[in-house]
């Protein structure tokens, strides 16, 4: 997220529907705070027509933040973490997956838990 031009990141963001992100990359877009705080401006200030944010925390889980003010802490699991590579990119298929089936974020986002921590179980993206 460093490495992409504000301004380009500001257009994307812009259109985005849904904004996943880990807490790191969260606070560079957002600015420091606690995850409420940075959720919220996140939703505020930089994805005003998503329908909500979702800031992964690896093993502790994730937080989602919907545009009508919900929001959630979604506990993690934990398990025997062999290689963290690609944990990220299984946690927003298995989010977006879920969504796409009918299912509510936050139960959306306890799905995508369980298929991250899986995915570190094993060696490889």
């Amino acid at each position: 997220v460093s490495d992409i031009p504000r301004a380009i990141l500001d257009r994307v963001l812009a259109r985005t529907n849904w904004l996943s992100c880990n807490t790191t990359e969260a606070a560079e877009i957002a600015g420091r705070g606690n995850v409420e705080a940075i959720a919220a401006r996140l939703l505020a200030s930089h994805c005003p027509n998503a329908d909500g944010v979702v800031i992964r925390a690896g093993a502790k889980g994730c937080f989602v933040r919907l545009a009508d003010g919900g929001a959630k802490a979604i506990p993690g699991f934990h398990v025997a973490a062999v290689d963290t590579n690609g944990a990220g990119d299984t946690h927003i298929g298995a989010f977006v997956s879920a969504l796409s089936r009918g299912v509510p974020p936050f139960a959306a986002a306890g799905y995508a838990n369980a298929a991250a921590a899986l995915s570190v179980t094993r060696h490889g993206g």
